[in-house]
């Protein structure tokens, strides 16, 4: 296994707690009970520190109950656990395309008549922008709702720690491609603060005071792929250049201009990042999530060596691309960093199945030596770590 070509990494919303990043369950609190005002742009932002949400805000938070309550009884019973945001994205996502025409599913009529009814006395005077449809609009913008939180909470979390061995792993790889499933802007900031060779994102183009997505050509060896999106990517209308097209921005999107010094439109209304259980994967071929994860595929297969670490493996669209990759070539090794030495991984739906019906996914890799777990975090992980797993595997 050569250690002057390439190595991957693929992180999960676990490297960044250490940074204060919130976890799902704060989010999910931060949604229901936080405070929160719906602003003049339709978007929401924190209200004053002693006040309490009102308004379009309060109807959501307590829709966003009523719609926990419903599916806390069935997750209970199949997964021993309470319901989280990504939960309710994912109900409200599968509900508002039926009820909108947009995907219907017959099978969750219940489900559907069953919220309708217990939501009534909040969807009956909500204003609707939906076909005239006050149940659907209140979905609409609860879906708006839950993406606003997410991005103002992770928005304040900007001082990195513990991704050192990141940057670190290029004095020894002549090619460091990371693949993050998180929309916080954490990994930018530590290749910022260390001062380290520049990272490729794929947004190359200068305009105005934004950068548009192009790809990731260019000198560099660090390469960031944001699989998930992030929270400073929007979508945008370049009148003066003819097209439609993603870009990064560093401040407010309503501040954003071209070259000419003219405010650019949104084309789509919030950032550009993905949410829910499992709604997120059909996304996976559409807008900049299409070419983020035809790279993704592409380079992945001609790279031998992959670390994950702070990824609870829920992404099924994930997963089996790994898998598929571990079965592609005899010199794929997959290496996962786990100070619980892999129990907590080992119970996930992914790696405790069984393959061929005789041991967990998990334990057959591992014997065979294709999986190596090393009993640490990212944060606590050195080059040397990783040196020694290549050389115990080449």
């Amino acid at each position: 296994m050569s250690q002057n070509g390439r190595i991957a990494f693929l992180l999960g919303s676990g490297v960044s707690l250490g940074s204060g990043a919130p976890t799902v369950g704060s989010l999910t609190e931060s949604i229901l009970e936080g405070n929160w005002k719906e602003h003049t742009d339709q978007h929401f932002y924190p209200g004053d520190e002693l006040d309490v949400s009102g308004g379009r805000a309060l109807t959501i938070q307590r829709f966003l109950n009523v719609l926990e309550a419903e599916i806390a009884g069935h997750l209970r019973d199949r997964e021993a656990r309470k319901p989280n945001y990504e939960d309710f994205y994912t109900a409200l996502t599968t509900l508002f395309e039926d009820e909108a025409g947009d995907l219907v599913n017959p099978m969750i009529r219940m489900n559907s008549d069953s919220l309708r009814r217990a939501s009534a006395h909040l969807w009956d005077t909500f204003p609707y922008h939906v076909d005239r449809n006050r149940f659907a609009s209140l979905m609409d913008r609860s879906l708006t709702f839950i993406q606003d939180v997410i991005r103002v909470r992770l928005q304040e979390v900007d001082s990195p720690q513990g991704f050192s061995l990141l940057s670190e792993i290029g004095r020894t790889w002549n090619e460091v491609d990371i693949y993050s499933l998180n929309h916080d802007l954490l990994i930018e900031e530590h290749f910022k603060e260390t001062g380290t060779q520049s990272l490729i994102d794929g947004f190359s183009r200068p305009e105005g005071n934004v950068m548009i997505f192009e790809d990731w050509n260019g000198p560099g060896k660090f390469r960031l792929f944001k699989l998930h999106g992030s929270v400073d990517w929007y979508h945008f209308e370049f009148k003066r250049l003819g097209f439609v097209q993603y870009a990064k921005v560093s401040s407010h999107p309503d501040g954003a201009v071209d070259n000419d010094d003219k405010s650019l439109d949104l084309a789509q209304i919030g950032a550009s990042f993905l949410s829910g259980v499992t709604v997120k994967e059909r996304s996976y071929d559409k807008g900049i999530f299409d070419p983020l994860f035809r790279e993704f595929r592409s380079r992945l297969a001609s790279t031998n060596l992959l670390v994950a670490s702070g990824y609870g493996w829920c992404d099924d669209g994930i997963n089996f691309k790994v898998n598929q990759w571990l079965h592609d070539a005899r010199e794929n090794h997959l290496v996962i960093l786990d100070e619980n030495r892999g129990q907590s991984i080992a119970r996930t739906k992914f790696w405790s199945a069984f393959v061929n019906l005789k041991k967990p996914r998990l334990q057959t890799y591992e014997e065979a030596g294709r999986v190596t777990v090393i009993p640490k975090w990212l944060s606590d992980t050195t080059v040397e770590d990783i040196l020694e797993v290549t050389r115990r595997v080449a």
